[in-house]
């Protein structure tokens, strides 16, 4: 019997930018054969040319240019594992902000085959990814507007800080003039849209204000 190759043509499986053309990009799709053994159960690619990671519920894959390979993963203990919390890209490097734990927060970072931890604090109300920071809000932002917000931001105690994707430094931001609203980053600014005490919906609403850029 003739053996077939299944062909996968992946949403991400590889991409390449081209530089050739300043200010323009090529995307490129290549199809991929995958042994059925060997085929992820994808959930989530992430990466660039240099290295390439799909997380799914069977593991950690890494694509080579020709195909997917698990590999196995740990923590900075040594015990294998999978996923310690939500995975994102940024500055080459992959990230995971573990927040299982509501009495605490993490941000990993992976280093060759191993979650190394890069920053952990206490609970945080939100957050928001930028290019080179990761900014989060904490004593008391409401970002859902489950229950009746304060009226003084200021006097509420709620701080923003930001941590350094580079080396997990903390910085302490300038403080929200709002109690509840969504965080929002473009590159290293940060921007907050704000909702009025009552939170009444999209009426209730301001326009979208810069609260600090950091760059």
């Amino acid at each position: 019997m003739e053996k077939v190759n299944r062909v996968v043509i992946g949403f991400f499986l590889a991409f390449f930018v081209s530089l050739s053309h300043p200010g323009s990009a090529g995307v490129f799709w290549k199809t991929v054969p995958i042994e059925s053994p060997l085929s992820p159960n994808v959930g989530l690619v992430l990466g660039n040319e240099s290295r390439t990671l799909a997380f799914g519920a069977s593991g950690v894959y890494e694509f080579d240019g020709f195909g997917w390979h698990r590999i196995r993963v740990y923590t900075d203990l040594g015990a294998e594992t999978t996923l310690p919390g939500q995975p994102f890209f940024r500055a080459g490097r992959f990230f995971a902000l573990d927040r299982t734990d509501r009495t605490r927060t993490r941000l990993l970072r992976l280093e060759g085959d191993t979650w190394k931890k890069l920053f952990e604090s206490g609970p945080m109300d939100t957050f928001a990814m930028g290019a080179t920071r990761l900014y989060f809000a904490r004593g008391g932002f409401d970002a859902f507007c489950r229950s009746t917000v304060c009226s003084d931001p200021y006097s509420e105690g709620i701080r923003m800080i930001s941590v350094a994707l580079g080396d997990g430094t903390i910085r302490e931001e300038a403080k929200s003039p709002a109690c509840t609203g969504e965080l929002y980053a473009a590159g290293d600014v940060l921007y907050l849209r704000a909702r009025s005490a009552g939170c009444a919906g999209p009426s209730a609403r301001t326009q979208l204000s810069r609260v600090g850029g950091y760059g």
